[in-house]
């Protein structure tokens, strides 16, 4: 019976297909897919070299030799091939090379299989040709079979004390490769004529191709570096074997000015190159360095040991600037952080809040951190564990709502004030806005938070003391996330007719946001201004709102933000400031001026015809007992007792 070879061929398309790919998505960068395509390669070389032994009386005695060691020698590379992969994606080396028992069981065979094959020719061990160019087994052929199977086996063990580093699709891809190996040698071996034993082995790589060489697994496609899934998964191992992970975090801080300065298309193109170039521009510091793009804006590298970590730092410290502006005028804004990840960070749960919240917290001035001279600091610790303060603020009530008064410069009484959250935690003691709202609107408890405030405000509206003290307004902030609540204009409602208290006491600020559905915003708007509810603009001059749009808002009041009250003095903002005052009143919109701290700005904006002024010169935010106080003696309200 001739040989069939069909297998082989099919199999060795099979490959070539698999090998096309991998190199087009461009995965061939990552360690262990390199190890991947090692295996891909053997098993094709063998296809190869086996194909031509279906022909023995046309290609020869000695070209039948050559052959079937190549086969031999590629065929008993793949088992070992498997363990390394396995040992690649798990990221254990470490592990390894730090007990030689687990060296020496996974060298010694191989280099035992490695020498029956490579001295066969003369000892006919595994094999010989006979003069008439037949192929036939050695007697010692079971050897190499014996130690393909110990392979394996090995293999087999290390996957199942391994099988937490894979989702269970992973793991039957990797698993499968064994029993359908094990099933195709046995079938070979007693029908010699079937060359499938490759063909099935090419079957299971499609599985592994499909389960774990994925560009979705490994690379970002956006920039072409590898994912963030990659980086969580390289650092959760770090965690499980307590192994040193040394690493640069890079944030860009206007990273999406980007955008707004290119089309789509071509911030894209930019951001591509740009993460290319961050990707190999260090390869002669750490030729093993590993880049990751973990979110927008913000890139990682692990080194090799912390003090190239630290090279790398400073050169990106003075490199990335230019790197930025090779196609674009941009100057970039970054914050570089070095760490070693498995010391510094407790568990993936504290690492990936670090990384969630890199946006919207650390102001540190400084262009590199180190995160070992930080990480005893309170507001380090504060950020990182912010979303455990929140949940338990919320849950131990430990958020109170402060007052800041607002002075009336027409009656010269203070009438109304604005009111402010504050975080009281019990752990850490008082915690500002700027630390815990931006992540609270991140993850959605700013509803919650903005409710509290809301129920505290009526609740104090609805008391007799409210109305003896003079008050008639209260204002408080929304954030974008409530704005853009469809169900707003109902939950105040509900919070109004609960309290039984009169709309126009209850001024709404919100400020423009470039994240906020302006559709939902403005539906809200009209129907909350329905019922009676005014309306300011918090940071004028700050926020995201055009001329047309502020125009077509339906305010009763606008906020000029401190940043350009601070500038008061200046000839140009002078000028800007009187003519934005003179627009906004001729409109007949209210005016209140935020973040005065000085008589001299005080005089200025009442002399500009401001209506209303807040900010420190007055008072600070007070809490609730203190307001009732300040307010008492500043308009002389006896209260009746």
């Amino acid at each position: 019976m001739r040989d069939i070879f069909y297998f082989d061929a099919a199999a060795e398309l099979v490959l070539i297909l698999l090998l096309f790919s991998i190199f087009v998505k461009k995965l061939h960068r990552n360690h262990s897919t390199k190890v991947f395509i090692a295996i891909i390669m053997c098993c094709g070389i063998a296809c190869v070299a086996e194909i031509p032994t279906c022909f023995p009386d046309r290609i020869g005695k000695d070209l039948m030799w050559f052959c079937n060691t190549i086969y031999y020698l590629a065929r008993n590379t793949m088992p070992i091939a498997l363990i390394i992969y396995l040992i690649s994606i798990t990221e254990t080396w470490d592990i390894i090379k730090k007990k030689k028992l687990l060296i020496l069981a996974l060298t010694i065979p191989y280099v035992i299989a490695m020498g029956f094959i490579l001295t066969n020719y003369y000892s006919n061990a595994i094999f010989y040709i006979d003069n008439n160019g037949e192929y036939h087994r050695g007697m010692f052929v079971f050897v190499v079979y014996l130690i393909a199977f110990y392979y394996l086996i090995y293999s087999l063990i290390y996957l199942i004390i391994c099988h937490k580093f894979f989702s269970k699709y992973q793991f039957v891809a990797l698993f499968s490769v064994i029993p359908f190996t094990f099933t195709a040698v046995i079938i070979q071996f007693f029908n010699p004529g079937y060359y499938i034993e490759l063909f099935v082995s090419t079957l299971s790589f499609i599985m592994i191709c499909s389960a774990i060489e994925t560009p979705e697994e490994l690379l970002d496609q956006k920039t072409g570096l590898l994912s963030m899934k990659q980086f969580i998964n390289m650092s959760w191992k770090s965690f499980k074997f307590h192994r040193s992970q040394p690493t640069v975090i890079l944030k860009v801080k206007n990273y999406f000015e980007l955008y707004s300065l290119l089309s789509y298309r071509n911030a894209h193109k930019y951001v591509k190159e740009m993460s290319t170039e961050f990707g190999r521009r260090y390869r002669n510091i750490d030729s093993k360095y590993k880049t990751y793009f973990l979110e927008e804006g913000i890139y990682a590298a692990v080194f090799s040991n912390y003090e190239l970590a630290l090279v790398v730092a400073n050169k990106l410290k003075d490199d990335f600037e230019l790197l930025s502006k090779r196609r674009v005028d941009f100057r970039i804004n970054i914050n570089i952080f070095v760490t070693d990840i498995s010391k510094d960070f407790s568990n993936i749960t504290e690492l990936n809040s670090f990384i969630n919240n890199l946006h919207s917290k650390y102001s540190y001035s400084e262009k590199i951190t180190e995160i070992s001279k930080i990480k005893n600091e309170k507001r380090y610790i504060i950020e990182n564990n912010i979303e455990s303060i929140l949940d338990e603020g919320l849950k131990n009530n430990e958020f109170e709502v402060y007052y800041q008064p607002i002075f009336n410069t027409k009656n010269n009484k203070f009438e109304t004030a604005e009111a402010l959250v504050r975080l009281n935690s019990e752990k850490y003691g008082f915690i500002g806005p700027d630390l815990f709202i931006p992540q609270a609107e991140k993850n959605g408890r700013i509803t919650q938070i903005d409710t509290f405030v809301l129920e505290e405000v009526m609740q104090f509206i609805s008391s007799p003391l409210f109305k003896a003290l003079g008050l008639k307004a209260i204002e408080v902030n929304l954030s974008f996330v409530d704005c853009s609540d469809p169900t707003l204009h109902e939950r105040i409602k509900k919070l109004l007719t609960k309290y039984n208290i009169k709309p126009e006491s209850l001024n709404l600020e919100f400020t423009e946001s470039y994240d906020a559905n302006f559709d939902i915003v403005d539906i809200n708007i009209k129907k909350l201004r329905e019922m009676g509810i005014n309306f300011s603009l918090d940071d004028y001059g700050t926020g995201y709102s055009n001329i047309d749009r502020f125009v077509k808002l339906p305010l009763q009041i606008v906020k000029i933000d401190k940043s350009l009250v601070d500038r008061y003095l200046d000839d140009d903002m002078s000028m800007v400031l009187k003519n934005t005052i003179n627009m906004i009143k001729d409109l007949n919109r209210k005016i209140v001026v935020e973040g005065t701290e000085t008589s001299n700005q005080v005089e200025a904006f009442i002399n500009y015809g401001c209506d209303y002024i807040q900010g420190f010169y007055y008072s600070k935010p007070l809490e609730k007992d203190e307001f009732i106080n300040f307010i008492k003696e500043k308009n002389n309200v006896e209260l009746i007792q």
